[in-house]
């Protein structure tokens, strides 16, 4: 018997009818975590006595108990998570990646940041590592977490590039970033229109980066991942901001009657690339 059949034989094993099944680790782990995400499921719907179905694609809203306080991420095929309304459980989906020159620019934004990263001196990489703890941030349960060096170098910069400011080699010191406390957005389908409405007015010190989302259903309430970035608002604009030919040169054209829009705007220091905390917006288009 020659190795190769040995070698698969000694992957088999044989149910009660004899018949062998081929059993490699890949599998075995899987079921493993599709039986341990089945238990956090109904474990901890059953500790509170609450929890809707999250079989079948639909998506779970969970109660967490003693034993659990809270569980993020990704267990096999389910993604456990948190939003306005709670934690809940949904169906991990495969995005599809139809690499559009958007992607490829993001990308290439990316890999630029890190070839410029490695042209650093050592001094310069290593007074980014030394200030990184003047840029702690709370993750999503609340903790305090430091970037590493390369990763505030990235992150500042491409905050940066995005507002069209050329990138920075030494670290910035930490500063007070204007804020909008006020948005809104009005589409109008005859009009061809996009309008933002927000305040009050940024100074010189500061850009603000305006994200959109294209038309949606009416009745979906939240975005996240469908934002993209249209354009800059900068001192020189002023509120009311015609955003209308930046929407159509993002999504090929303005937003039909009935369609929902979100509206993302941040505040980047033009200085430093730190940001503001985001504020946005929704609104359905006019006839």
């Amino acid at each position: 018997m020659s190795d190769k059949t040995t070698g698969i034989q000694k992957n088999m094993v044989h149910n009660p009818n004899g018949h062998p099944l081929v059993k490699t680790a890949s599998q075995i782990m899987t079921k493993i975590y599709t039986l341990i995400s089945a238990f956090l499921f109904v474990f901890i719907g059953f500790v509170k006595g609450e929890y809707f179905s999250a079989f079948g694609g639909l998506m779970a809203k969970v109660l967490y108990g003693e034993m659990i306080s809270d569980l993020r991420g990704k267990i096999n095929g389910t993604v456990h998570a948190r939003n306005r309304g709670g934690a809940y459980m949904r169906t991990k989906v495969t995005p599809v990646n139809p690499n559009s020159p958007a992607q490829s620019a993001v990308r290439n934004r990316l890999t630029g940041r890190a070839q410029a990263w490695r042209g650093l001196t050592q001094l310069q990489r290593d007074a980014w590592n030394s200030a990184v703890s003047n840029f702690q941030k709370t993750n999503i349960f609340g903790q305090l977490r430091t970037p590493s060096g390369i990763n505030l170098y990235n992150r500042l910069n491409i905050n940066l590039v995005n507002i069209g400011i050329a990138v920075i080699t030494e670290p910035p010191l930490p500063e007070s970033i204007e804020s909008i406390t006020s948005l809104s957005v009005v589409a109008d389908d005859s009009a061809n229109s996009v309008i933002v409405t927000f305040g009050p007015a940024i100074t010189p010190v500061s850009k603000i980066i305006i994200e959109a989302t294209e038309p949606l259903s009416a009745g979906v309430s939240f975005a996240k991942s469908q934002f993209r970035q249209i354009g800059v608002i900068t001192s020189a604009d002023v509120s009311p901001f015609d955003a209308s030919a930046l929407y159509a040169g993002k999504f090929g054209s303005t937003p039909v009657a009935g369609s929902k829009i979100f509206v993302r705007v941040t505040v980047v220091a033009v200085a430093s690339g730190l940001t503001g905390i985001p504020l946005q917006t929704s609104t359905i288009t006019v006839a």
